[in-house]
């Protein structure tokens, strides 16, 4: 269940906690801006000077101390506004890099499962989207919101101190805007929640048609899937529409509120001149100070709707603190080496969230230094398995050993730095060819991520590039082929040297040449290592000296290929429907 949505109160000390370490600068800017306002409150006095003076008998001009006055006020306002703008902008950049370093880190942090209901274009378009709000807020609003209120705060003060009576007037109208601007902020506010979800939607539908261009293109589905888009894309708009409807009452009221302001200020005003208790240089000055109050509430109505934004862009961001992390049993032990690499699955059952069963009651072993083939119809539990032993996941039931220690008792950690995984889709990340090589072992020699490539049949590929090594790769390796990419992230595999390789379809992106040559050498780099082969092609199968069958989340057989193909007609469908 959703957590209620945090009041005012609640984000504001958020927000207070997030600028805390920038108080000095804060302090700075904030001082500047009540400078500047203090100036400015004094000019409308200087202006009752002069038009006393114009009006005495006989009358005389503003004299250069009230000039310099004046011109000194405008003066610190800009210098106030210079300063206090610098110094935000500063603290903009400082505020959103922690919170873009905390969110990552939290999405790092977090386990595979807490990832299943936001896709990564959504978790990318929402971090983009709440820090461009907060950086804008700091930036624009937190000094203009703060300079605002000490202007309408000292411009009310003002008010009173000219006259009390007409001051007491014009605050009558204030109860009713202010129940209309709470109106708009509540009805606003959940529309502009609402929008923002169906625009990460929208990202991470974007994301999808970007990446699947190929199967788009491939199916002819480019009018299907812009249809979709469009569905989507006017599901966001008709939310922004109706948020805008609302959103806009705010300047009518505002409008409303002034109208109906100066028509009590002139009514009234004109009985108290005529009974002689106000002055016309008095209510020129006290317009000057409403003046100064009513677009300045305009300023702080358009301040509120960004404090709207601010408000949902934290209460989203905070909505990452809420992905479950993953954490190590108390006492966890570390899985130091030396390792042999023996895996044993005792009885070990697995259920997906909201899904059926991946495994039930699976067991085998596997030797050290054994090479072994998982085989099955998708679905089957072949990458569960994976995921398990990666500590992905964790069993609902069972256990799961390495050389006799339970993993789910071992740190994270070090029960991955004992497995080296090559998933099937070759990832890569923005980088050299030798970043993403050596995320394998950090720290490696050019010579040891030489010999890594060319036991993947990589170096040949990466001779023949103008920079080696230094080949940039591009976001997610799109200037390198699937079959180079897969070769690198077998490579990164090979590097690590673990004692246990996890290779999950490694060569489904290979041609039939790089897979046989890739064979050949695999046999002198598994020499030694445990390893789990998830079979794609028959060829890969055959040469397998143990095969384990997984039908419905069990382990229906094993043996060599030829013997379960002639006893499991089940095998023989599988397998005859993997082909060459």
């Amino acid at each position: 269940m959703k957590p209620p949505a945090p009041s005012d109160w609640e984000t504001l000390r958020r927000l207070a906690h997030l600028l805390k370490p920038h108080s000095p600068a804060i302090g700075i800017a904030l001082a500047s801006l009540t400078a500047a306002s203090a100036g400015l409150l004094a000019i409308p006095l200087v202006v009752n000077d002069m038009l006393e003076r114009a009006n005495a008998a006989p009358p005389s001009p503003p004299s250069g101390l009230q000039i310099a006055t004046m011109a000194a006020a405008l003066g610190l306002l800009a210098v106030a506004a210079y300063v206090s703008a610098v110094l935000l902008h500063e603290v903009a950049r400082k505020v959103c890099a922690r919170l873009r370093i905390d969110y990552v880190t939290r999405w790092l942090r977090a386990s595979m499962g807490s990832h299943r209901d936001m896709a990564p274009g959504e978790w990318a378009e929402r971090l983009n989207t709440c820090l461009t709000d907060i950086d804008w807020f700091i930036k624009s609003s937190l000094g203009n919101f703060l300079g605002v209120l000490l202007l309408i705060s000292g411009g009310v003060f003002m008010l009173f101190w000219m006259n009390w009576r007409l001051a007491v007037i014009t605050i009558l109208v204030c109860p009713v805007a202010v129940g209309a601007l709470k109106f708009i902020e509540r009805e606003t506010r959940q529309l502009l929640r609402q929008s923002r979800a169906e625009g990460e939607k929208m990202a991470g539908a974007l994301q999808s048609v970007i990446l699947g261009l190929d199967v788009i293109k491939a199916f002819n589905a480019e009018d299907r899937e812009l249809g979709r888009f469009r569905d989507r894309q006017q599901r966001l708009m008709d939310l922004q529409r109706r948020e805008s409807y609302i959103s806009s009452l705010v300047e009518p009221v505002f409008i409303a509120t002034g109208a109906i302001t100066a028509m009590f200020v002139v009514f009234f005003a004109g009985r108290f001149i005529a009974e002689g208790t106000m002055s016309a240089a008095e209510l020129v000055t006290f317009l000057v100070y409403l003046m100064f109050i009513l677009p300045n509430l305009r300023t702080l109505g358009l301040q509120l709707a960004r404090w709207r934004h601010v408000k949902v862009a934290l209460e989203f961001l905070d909505d990452a603190s809420r992905l479950q992390a993953e954490a190590d049993a108390p006492g966890a032990e570390v899985l130091s080496p030396p390792l042999h690499g023996r895996i044993e699955f005792r009885n070990v059952t697995y259920a997906h969230e909201g899904r059926s069963r991946g495994l039930d009651d699976v067991s085998f072993e596997i030797r050290p230094g054994e090479t072994v083939g998982l085989v099955g119809a998708s679905g089957a539990g072949k990458s569960t398995i994976l995921n398990l032993l990666l500590r992905f996941y964790s069993p609902t039931g069972g256990s799961i050993l390495i050389d006799g220690r339970e993993v789910s008792r071992c740190t994270r950690v070090s029960v991955r730095e004992a497995v080296s995984f090559v998933p099937q889709e070759g990832i890569l990340f923005d980088g050299t060819i030798r970043d993403n090589v050596a995320i394998g072992r950090p720290g490696a020699c050019d010579e040891e991520v030489r010999r890594a490539c060319e036991a993947a049949q990589a170096w040949s590929f990466i001779t023949d590039l103008p920079d080696g090594l230094d080949t940039h790769t591009g976001d997610r390796g799109l200037k390198l082929s699937a079959g180079q990419r897969q070769r690198l992230t077998i490579a990164r595999a090979f590097l690590k040297e673990a004692p246990i390789l996890l290779l999950d379809e490694a060569t489904s992106a290979l041609d039939a040449g790089t897979e046989l040559l890739f064979g050949e050498a695999l046999r002198g780099v598994l020499r030694g290592r445990t390893t789990i082969v998830v079979a794609h092609r028959l060829g890969t199968i055959a040469g397998l000296p143990r095969v384990l069958f997984l039908h419905g989340g069990k382990i229906a057989d094993e043996g060599t290929h030829a013997e379960l193909m002639a006893r499991n007609g089940a095998y023989r469908s599988v397998t005859g429907s993997i082909g060459h």
